[in-house]
């Protein structure tokens, strides 16, 4: 009888031994120290003709700029559709949204890109509105 208990603890032992074998491997490893990110602003809108408020994400063309929308802004007050180019401070407005326009108003989504190189985007008006034009080469 005292074998029998002596071999059930024994037993025992060993399973709880494994299991805390198991918890030390199956546990996270240290953490590393976090990588260090720097951040650089591009460009800083000014609220007026260059477009205020961007939300959307930005999509770069095939020679690295960068395109992206501001719901208001521009000339008109509507919006505009930007490119920031891939040389720092070069910005320029590519396409600006109004009210007398069929395209719509007040962009908050992102442009995409066809194979062609046009740029797609929308903006809602008394529905949503796609807009398409083929980008300027400035």
């Amino acid at each position: 009888m005292k074998t029998k208990l002596l071999h059930s603890a024994v037993k025992q032992i060993l399973i709880l031994v494994g299991i805390a074998l198991m918890l030390l491997i199956s546990r996270p490893a240290v953490p590393q120290e976090k990588a260090k990110v720097q951040e650089t602003e591009l460009y800083g809108f000014t609220g007026g003709n260059d477009g205020q408020s961007p939300q959307a994400g930005l999509i770069f063309d095939k020679a690295g700029n960068l395109y992206g929308t501001t719901p208001n802004g521009g000339s008109k007050g509507y919006g505009i559709v930007f490119v920031l180019h891939r040389r720092p401070s070069e910005y320029w407005v590519e396409h600006e949204f109004s009210l007398n326009r069929a395209d719509g108003f007040y962009p908050v989504a992102g442009v995409i890109f066809d194979s062609a190189g046009n740029l797609y985007g929308t903006a809602p008006r008394e529905s949503l509105k796609k807009y398409r034009f083929e980008p300027n080469e400035q």
